[in-house]
């Protein structure tokens, strides 16, 4: 869990406007620590993860700048002290850990990946267009360079296209992964109609 933590620091989601895939490193090594959290993860029991992690000081995740609901930043400060006040923080255990760190991984590297996903098949389309405007002008010393330049541009892509298409459509991560948000939807389910009236900001 130390390990995944550091993880998590080191690869906050990216904003994809600003993002120079030239510099930063590929989503691979975060997809596979996502299939390894997602089976840490398949025998956690929805009911015995700790409604009140989020404001647990010792919490190895980092909700400070996550979206609140109705509720301003004094607010989640004074409900946080009425937390110790009311003893409601238990010990944190494996299984709530489990839970939480594995939907912080979802979000800084599906929806990243996706993106990429994304991002390359408007690449290849660009490319192969530009590849046949060239073939059809009048040979010369500039046409093979933008050839050359272009064909070699079109191996990279559809190599890292290979290389995310082979995770995101492999059978056994979607099922492992629907299998996941089903289990936050039924948490997220139960915290909205009061679970363990659960004030959870």
């Amino acid at each position: 869990m130390e390990l995944r933590t550091y993880n998590l620091q080191y690869a906050q989601r990216p904003s994809p406007h600003s993002m120079d895939y030239k510099v930063c490193s590929s989503t691979g090594f975060m997809v596979n620590v996502l299939h390894v959290m997602q089976s840490l993860c398949s025998k956690v029991r929805v009911d015995s993860v700790d409604y009140y992690y989020h404001g647990n000081p010792e919490s190895r995740v980092n909700f400070d700048k996550e979206t609140r609901i109705a509720a301003t930043e004094q607010q989640v400060t004074d409900w946080k002290q009425s937390l110790v006040e009311k003893e409601l923080l238990k010990e944190i255990k494996f299984p709530t850990e489990c839970f939480y760190l594995t939907a912080d991984t979802h979000h800084v590297t599906l929806l990243p990946s996706i993106h990429l996903f994304k991002r390359n098949t408007k690449e290849l389309h660009h490319i192969n267009q530009a590849i046949k405007q060239i073939e059809t002008q009048e040979k010369g010393t500039k046409q093979n360079v933008l050839l050359e330049k272009y064909r070699s541009r079109l191996k990279h892509v559809v190599m890292r296209q290979a290389s995310l298409d082979s995770v995101l459509t492999e059978s056994s991560f979607l099922s492992s992964s629907l299998s996941f948000y089903s289990n936050l939807a039924k948490w997220i389910n139960t915290l909205l109609l009061g679970g363990e009236e659960a004030d959870v900001r």
